[in-house]
């Protein structure tokens, strides 16, 4: 899987190189308008159709979330600043799909209050953490940056917290399908996707808390 995995990234990182220099947006803006296409996906388009509403919030999230990554390393402008600015981003962002959820009756109450209390711990770890690589460093030389290269090691990207956004990304696409087909073995793929997506990010948490030194 990580060999197939690789040759992809290689072929997408290929085409994106051939794209003209005067072309090549910032990285970082990407991932920003993820957050912006994602609000007015869900909370414009709505009263016209919330289940294509839906889908094309899901869409929005699923395709910047992976541009901007590919983009950087194509075009070698990944930073630290960018690494660390893009989870913020998309925990934005699934709080607005949650919260456009549970206003559409689609996600169970429950479901809603275990992925956000999973969540909330991944926040309050970041936070610590945030604080402890703050303090290590404020009176360093350049201690902004070395702020950033310490937070980078104390909250490091875990595998399962990528295949999370995968799942949620499968689960709010499948729910949208599902509307729009009126299929509820869609609906029942949806849901199975986000408790997917817990299973993931309850993974991911004890590397949180024992990141490398």
């Amino acid at each position: 899987m990580d060999t197939i995995w690789k040759k992809y990234n290689s072929f997408v990182s290929r085409i994106l190189q051939g794209v003209p220099l005067n072309w090549r947006v910032n990285p970082n803006y990407i991932t920003v308008s993820r957050l912006f296409l994602v609000y007015f996906a869900l909370f414009a388009l709505p009263q016209a159709n919330p289940w294509i509403a839906l889908f094309a919030a899901a869409a929005a999230f699923t395709i910047t979330d992976y541009l901007d990554g590919a983009c950087a390393r194509a075009w070698g402008k990944a930073t630290i600043g960018g690494k660390l600015f893009d989870p913020i981003i998309d925990k934005t962002s699934l709080l607005w799909f949650l919260l456009f959820l549970y206003m559409q009756s689609i996600i169970p109450y429950i479901l809603l209050l275990i992925i956000l209390f999973f969540e909330l711990m991944i926040i309050i770890i970041t936070i610590y953490w945030i604080h402890e690589s703050w303090v290590a460093t404020r009176f360093v030389n350049d201690p902004f940056g070395a702020f950033l290269v310490l937070l980078d090691k104390k909250i490091p990207i875990h595998p399962a917290g990528k295949i999370k956004i995968v799942m949620y990304c499968m689960s709010f696409t499948s729910l949208a399908l599902a509307g729009i087909t009126d299929n509820a073995d869609l609906t029942t793929a949806g849901v199975v996707f986000s408790i997917l997506g817990v299973f993931f990010t309850a993974l991911s948490i004890p590397r949180y808390l024992n990141p490398p030194d």
